[in-house]
């Protein structure tokens, strides 16, 4: 049984203007969010301190294959289209492809196991490497242990 998955294109370190990398790329984004932290009182460091950012993110749209491979060539083939600018965005900015795949859990008397593991095979990598894009990979679970 596949794990279920997800595959995103996220592009960071673009300033406040989103509509930046949507006319670079030619698409619209699916989600925009902001991270991190201001106001580090005590933290004298520069590099220390979380720096304050927005993602742009393209998920695919649509149904989606069974296979994390499937998800993966499926979003390829969008980011593949517009290929120039995708490249154009990931020369400027910070862009990724991002894997993300939940976790199964295993559940024995007092202990509680969670893990995940995939592959992606070298020709998908190829593709997104062909595109600038880093890969980040997120493994999580949607099930607490008990307390």
């Amino acid at each position: 049984m596949q794990p279920r998955a997800s595959v995103s294109l996220v592009v960071t370190d673009f300033g406040s203007d989103p509509s930046t990398v949507t006319q670079l790329i030619g698409l619209e984004p699916t989600g925009l969010a902001t991270s991190g932290w201001t106001g580090m009182e005590g933290i004298t460091a520069e590099w220390a301190k979380p720096k304050r950012s927005t993602s742009w993110r393209y998920d695919l749209q649509g149904p989606q294959s069974e296979s994390l491979d499937g998800h993966v060539d499926a979003l390829l083939q969008v980011l593949e289209a517009r290929a120039t600018g995708v490249q154009t965005a990931a020369g400027r900015f910070r862009a990724v492809f991002s894997v993300s795949v939940e976790s199964e859990v295993y559940r024995d008397d007092d202990t509680v196991l969670a893990f995940g593991s995939t592959e992606i095979p070298s020709a998908l990598l190829a593709r997104i490497a062909a595109l600038g894009l880093g890969l980040r990979c997120h493994f999580s679970t949607s099930e607490q242990p008990d307390a």
